[in-house]
């Protein structure tokens, strides 16, 4: 099999080169994790193990892989939220949205503006305004 691999990548260079090339390849990947201090094979967040090395991420702690501080753990991955929305963000009807500038989602999911306002740190104001402190105001007035 790897000699009709070899076979094809060998225009120019002999089949034995290319084939040691195709195993030093293969070794580099078994190794690299390895010499980096990584078991070969790691473990998810909240999988049972002994030492750092064995989590893919975080940390071994009382026995299980924890994820690092501000990730939370979604079924094994260590992630912003379970969501799968970027830090902040919330998924509305299947697509994360940032409730504090989305003007169709504007506060809460399904929150519209009306036309000619905007959101404004989740609050739907008019033109020309800001949310400041809770309240729509001219930019200018927002200190």
């Amino acid at each position: 099999r790897f000699d009709s691999i070899a076979k094809t990548l060998a225009v120019d260079t002999s089949r034995r080169r290319v084939l040691r090339g195709i195993a030093a390849a293969v070794a580099g990947l078994i190794v690299a994790p390895v010499a980096r201090g990584q078991a070969a094979t790691c473990y998810a967040a909240g999988d049972s193990c002994n030492v750092d090395s064995e989590c893919c991420v975080g940390t071994c702690s009382y026995g299980y892989c924890r994820c690092p501080a501000g990730k939370t753990n979604c079924n094994g991955l260590c992630l912003d939220n379970c969501q799968g929305c970027p830090t902040g963000w919330i998924k509305c009807n299947g697509f994360c949205r940032d409730l504090k500038s989305d003007a169709g989602n504007c506060g809460a999911c399904g929150h519209a503006c009306q036309k000619g306002s905007h959101c404004s740190s989740g609050k739907c104001c008019g033109p020309r305004q800001v949310n400041c402190g809770g309240s729509c105001v001219p930019l200018e007035q927002c200190a």
